[in-house]
């Protein structure tokens, strides 16, 4: 669909002095950390042309200026910008110097035909005087300012965090609003969502059920331990899609203990065969013994030296016919972990089975009778 735009807009700036250029925007479709291979990818160039004939000219990356709009990923050459977009989005900002102050006749805009789409709100021009320090020529703020932890009221039935945000998926939509409103609907859960990772070290002292399906960056130990601690304390854990995914390199023991693996890839997008092979267990209560849906069809692999894992339900591709876990059970010590990769988009959010297994897997995750979640 972007690419269907025009690729290059040039904006008149005739009589307009200045030194240096602030942008409002710095997010992109598929910016990262979606793709890991696009980091650092050239994604707009800033054309500044001078009333005097000269012009100057600023390539912008994925990576340092851009980060996905969809979450709260930070980079280095932007800031976020609080109260634009609704919580779990973002849009950022950053600065560009001058060499020099004159007049600009035209700033031009130009993307790269590549596989992020950038995006640009605002631009304003500062008529200051030019500084002329080499920190100053990159202009990539120190600091950033993201949003403060909050805590949540709970309610009677299963105490839930959701945590979302991320790259490739629209999880405001389906993660947060459309996985509440399953939730509410069968008045057994008391559940709440963030993408903040600052919000979840003081929740798990809370909650009885851990859902993740984040696929952002995780780089805080100290919330590492938390995770690994609430569920060596029994409590329950349900990884939901992309949080079955291979997320962090530099933390295997998510994959090998939660998951007892993970995927590196998936089908392409489209219809397959879900079927059930333990009828009998309570997250499948209310589950077709077999169904079709519209999803990604993870590739998902044990590891050898991983946990253990309880089969529930498979994915059957309807062209090649192989099939790949769909819904399982990593058997821990002690705490209750169902994963399920299902939920790339509302063709699944919005799908009975779906809706059932998510309630299921939460009122069992936390030890609770599954008939009570319907």
């Amino acid at each position: 669909m972007a690419r269907k735009l025009p690729q290059e807009v040039e904006i008149a700036a005739s009589g307009v002095t200045a030194s240096k250029l602030h942008f409002l925007g710095g997010v992109a479709g598929w910016g990262f950390p979606c793709c890991g291979e696009h980091k650092d990818l050239p994604v707009a160039k800033v054309s500044v042309k001078f009333a005097d004939g000269k012009s100057e000219e600023f390539v912008l990356k994925n990576g340092v200026e851009f980060a996905d709009y969809n979450g709260m990923t930070d980079v280095p050459g932007s800031q976020y910008a609080p109260d634009i977009v609704p919580r779990g989005q973002q849009v950022r900002w950053f600065t560009k110097n001058l060499s020099r102050k004159a007049d600009i006749t035209s700033i031009t805009l130009e993307s790269f035909d590549n596989s992020v789409a950038p995006t640009f709100v605002a631009i304003t021009a500062e008529a200051g005087d030019v500084v002329k320090t080499a920190a100053a020529a990159s202009s990539a703020p120190t600091a950033s300012a993201q949003p403060k932890a909050q805590s949540f009221d709970w309610g009677q039935g299963v105490r839930t965090l959701l945590v979302g945000g991320g790259s490739s998926h629209d999880f405001q939509r389906w993660f947060r609003l459309a996985d509440l409103a399953t939730l509410q609907e069968s008045k057994g859960f008391s559940a709440h969502y963030t993408e903040q990772y600052a919000d979840v070290p003081s929740a798990l002292q809370q909650i009885d059920v851990l859902c993740w399906s984040a696929n952002q960056p995780q780089k805080d130990t100290g919330l590492r331990k938390a995770i690994m601690d609430f569920a060596d304390t029994g409590k329950g854990l349900v990884l939901l899609h992309a949080g079955n995914w291979r997320l962090w390199n530099d933390w295997p023991e998510w994959n090998r203990i939660l998951a007892g693996g993970g995927s590196q890839s998936h089908d392409r997008y489209g219809e397959f065969e879900v079927t059930s092979i333990d009828a009998s267990h309570p997250v499948m209560k209310g589950v077709p013994a077999s169904f079709r849906i519209s999803d990604e069809l993870y590739h998902h692999k044990q590891d050898a030296d991983g946990a253990a894992a309880h089969p529930l339900a498979t994915g059957r591709n309807l062209a090649t016919g192989k099939t790949y876990p769909v819904v399982w059970i990593t058997k821990h010590p002690k705490a209750r972990i169902v994963n399920i990769t299902l939920g790339h988009d509302g063709l699944s959010h919005d799908h009975p089975a779906y809706k059932a297994l998510l309630k299921n897997a939460l009122a069992w995750a936390a030890g609770k009778p599954v008939a009570a979640a319907q």
